[in-house]
């Protein structure tokens, strides 16, 4: 049973009394609400040290402008920071795309210090996306083991 968690939350000390209370009620993993940022990656880290069980940091690449900015007017929990937004100012369809899949190679690269599992959720039907990341954290991660051995 998994317990969910937003970190896009201006005081994280009350929601992480909140996540502490879902894990004491039996949650065996925990999955976040997509970040953003390299600063919310580390926060997420920081504040879940203690945790016990597996936390998969939530990663979901932006594929325009609109969509960027519906995500972070409309949908609650997430929060997309200004630099991510100005980057996909005026962008749309495959080049939009392409500086998705970048902010979240840059968002993986983060996240792989910290955390033993991440999820990708896929935007819309733009399973390609997903697909290319796949590869480029079992890249990651496979170079990460075999330098470990």
């Amino acid at each position: 049973m998994g317990a969910a968690f937003n970190p896009n939350v201006s005081k994280m000390e009350p929601a992480i009394r909140r996540l502490k209370r879902k894990v004491e009620a039996g949650a065996d993993f925990i999955m976040t609400q997509p970040v953003y940022d390299a600063e919310s990656v580390q926060r997420v880290a920081e504040a879940t040290k203690d945790f016990d069980i597996p936390i998969f940091l939530g990663v979901m690449p932006l594929t325009g402008h609109r969509n960027a900015l519906f995500l972070h007017n409309e949908l609650p929990g997430v929060k997309i920071p200004d630099s991510v937004l100005k980057q996909m100012t005026n962008k749309k369809g495959a080049e939009a795309r392409e500086i998705g899949i970048s902010q979240a190679r840059g968002l993986l690269d983060e996240a792989i210090k910290y955390f033993n599992g991440i999820y990708l959720i896929t935007p819309f039907n733009y399973w390609e996306m997903t697909a290319e990341l796949t590869r480029y954290i079992r890249g990651k991660t496979n170079i990460m083991q075999a330098d470990h051995q």
